[in-house]
């Protein structure tokens, strides 16, 4: 993961709304393998600026 000097601050509200219109779900009955993998994709983004989120909160909040 990249230290917080090298990425951008992620806003809240930026999370909030990627997770509400790509939602953390199962797959649907009879779903293609692709689109799973697809959506899969997508969600591990998410995660990933998620963590790199809470990481630059930390930072903030220990004040490094």
């Amino acid at each position: 993961m990249p230290p917080k000097s090298d990425f951008p601050d992620i806003p809240t509200v930026l999370l909030n709304e990627l997770s509400r219109i790509y939602p953390d779900r199962c797959p649907f009955p009879g779903e293609k393998l692709e689109d799973i993998w697809y959506k899969s994709g997508q969600r591990s983004v998410i995660a990933f600026l998620q963590k790199l989120h809470e990481k630059q909160n930390e930072t903030i909040l220990a004040g490094k």
